[in-house]
């Protein structure tokens, strides 16, 4: 089936924003290795670590989204499941971070103009939430029908090469399949938690030290385990997935309810790695509390699809509702 223009956009957009954020990990990478020995400022170990946790962050994902772009030109069903995790993950980078740079007050230097840094966070504010439009933006589009049919998913009664499409219907929801790569892309950052020792939020404590990297790890092997049984419709892992967040949303709850809230808040708010400066923010409650209502309503989203998709996983080849 012709590929569509809209389609077609979204390859080229991808396309770029990829060679753009690659580029600009190549060059972190290039000025690290001819600068490294004769910069002062990276004569610590932390950071040159920090440089090199930069350059994963811009480097993985652009080569994640090149792929994702050539998939798309040449309409493969994976490119399309690719794109609608990359716009659930825009989404929620852009709609957690253009709010919390319009609350929380920047570092400034003294000598630095107020007014200009109001509109460099303004700024940022607005290239967050242009982020998160255009992944409302790809989620829409690679959902409609006739996208859809484009990539061999529910093909209508047109005249198409039989070989090209793939007339099954597909037994998994799309929201399982984005549900399962958020889990196994979010298990794949454990290591950095492991190296950077954050505090973890536990009900109404704050874990660290020994604690938090068995938790940590418990976690990541158990979200990896819960993403492919998903992906393959195993409906324990989808009982599992539910109740995994369920207690998310209970410990969030009883995180920011518990007594001794305000001090919780405080000493999470104000933790960083130990080669970044610490500034001493103060900020209102009300502000994280908001925060956490949204994670708490997208944490409620993900169960409400999990609960809806139990049929799929009954009617899966090989599962005992099916035999």
């Amino acid at each position: 089936m012709k590929r569509s223009v809209s389609v077609t956009v979204v390859a080229v957009l991808s396309l770029l924003g990829s060679l753009l954020t690659l580029a600009i990990g190549s060059l972190m990478a290039i000025a690290l290795v001819i600068t490294g020995k004769s910069n002062p400022a990276l004569k610590e170990p932390f950071a040159v670590a920090g440089m090199l946790v930069g350059m994963f962050f811009l480097i993985v994902p652009a080569i994640w989204g090149l792929a994702t772009s050539l998939g798309l030109f040449r309409l493969k069903r994976w490119a399309r499941l690719s794109i609608l995790v990359f716009s659930v993950l825009l989404v929620l980078m852009g709609v957690f971070s253009a709010p919390m740079l319009l609350l929380i007050p920047l570092p400034q230097a003294p000598e630095a103009d107020p007014q200009v840094t109001t509109y460099i966070r303004f700024g940022l504010a607005g290239f967050y939430a242009l982020l998160a439009a255009i992944g409302i933006w790809w989620f829409i589009l690679f959902t409609r029908r006739s996208v859809r049919e484009q990539f061999g998913v529910y093909p209508s009664m047109v005249a198409v090469p039989i070989d090209s499409v793939d007339f099954r219907p597909p037994k998994r929801p799309i929201s399982i399949t984005v549900i399962a790569w958020l889990m196994i892309v979010g298990a794949a950052f454990a290591p950095f938690n492991f190296w950077l020792h954050p505090p973890i939020p536990f009900m109404w404590a704050m874990l660290s030290g020994l604690p938090a990297a068995l938790y940590t790890g418990f976690h990541a092997l158990l979200a990896v385990y819960v993403g492919i049984g998903l992906l393959r419709l195993k409906p324990l892992c989808r009982t599992i997935a539910i109740y995994l967040y369920s207690f998310f949303a209970l410990n969030s709850f009883v995180f920011y309810t518990a007594p001794g809230r305000d001090a919780r808040i405080h000493a999470l708010m104000n933790w960083g790695p130990a080669f970044l400066p610490h500034p001493d923010f103060h900020l209102p409650t009300a502000i994280f509390l908001m925060f956490s209502l949204v994670g708490l309503g997208f944490v409620f989203v993900l169960i409400y699809f999990l609960v809806t998709s139990k049929p799929a996983f009954e009617d899966a080849p090989g599962n005992p509702a099916s035999l």
